[in-house]
């Protein structure tokens, strides 16, 4: 693939242990972006295969099956996700992060940590004592760069949301709901974004905020909007 491509999609997620369904992950995010997955049937490829996982011997099984378990924390229902994108088709030009949730903070390789909100990324004048997010460089500068924001002025946005006074018949933006049936959103822009499994709660810290209950009435009158997925797991680059 072109290297704009490998731009967009970002690095293998390094959540997962050696082999196997990291190339089922890498292939969906492709998809999510409105790519295709196609083979190339006229080429033949002389793989002598299977040569890092026979060296597992005994330790294949208990690999693949924790790959398994990560693939479905992190996806929950894929198909469902890949029918919200589809849904909000913004062309292939459209990046992971459009995927990511929002007002949320995240740092890379560098100290400083950023808030990002509406596809903005502001740099935080001080540290803030709250979860941050990991991010590669790669997903890092596919924000917009905007000028420097307090980290009181983060914080205020944070107590913001996290506001229990909030309910069905007083949301506002970046809010997280929840319906009956135990599926969550992050309301933006007017459109309900599903947080779609477990690991998407985790990665971007949203299980720690203040989420109203919702019935599917007042569900329906949002639009659908691109779903919420985690971003790939990063560690090397942290391990120095």
């Amino acid at each position: 693939m072109r290297r704009d491509v490998f731009e967009r999609i970002g690095y293998f997620d390094e959540g997962f242990e050696i082999g196997n369904c990291e190339d089922d992950d890498y292939g969906l995010r492709a998809e999510l972006l409105g790519l295709q997955l196609v083979v190339a049937g006229d080429t033949f490829v002389h793989h002598y295969g299977s040569k890092t996982m026979k060296n597992l011997k005994e330790q294949f099984a208990p690999v693949y099956e924790k790959n398994q378990i990560y693939y479905f924390d992190k996806w929950g229902n894929p198909s469902r996700a890949l029918k919200e994108a589809r849904q909000n088709d913004e062309g292939t030009a459209v990046a992971m992060c459009r995927f990511y949730a929002n007002c949320v903070i995240v740092k890379g390789e560098d100290p400083t940590a950023y808030w990002v909100e509406n596809g903005v990324r502001y740099p935080i004048n001080s540290p803030v004592h709250v979860p941050i997010t990991l991010v590669s460089q790669l997903e890092l500068i596919s924000w917009h760069a905007g000028p420097l924001i307090s980290a009181a002025d983060v914080l205020l946005k944070l107590a913001g949301l996290n506001n229990p006074t909030i309910t069905e018949m007083s949301l506002r933006d970046n809010i997280i709901v929840t319906t009956p049936d135990g599926c969550k959103y992050q309301l933006q822009d007017g459109k309900l974004r599903s947080i779609v499994s477990p690991a998407a709660h985790r990665t971007w810290h949203l299980n720690q905020r203040w989420t109203v209950p919702i019935s599917h009435e007042i569900a329906s009158m949002y639009a659908t909007g691109n779903p919420i997925i985690p971003c790939p797991a990063i560690r090397t680059l942290f391990r120095r």
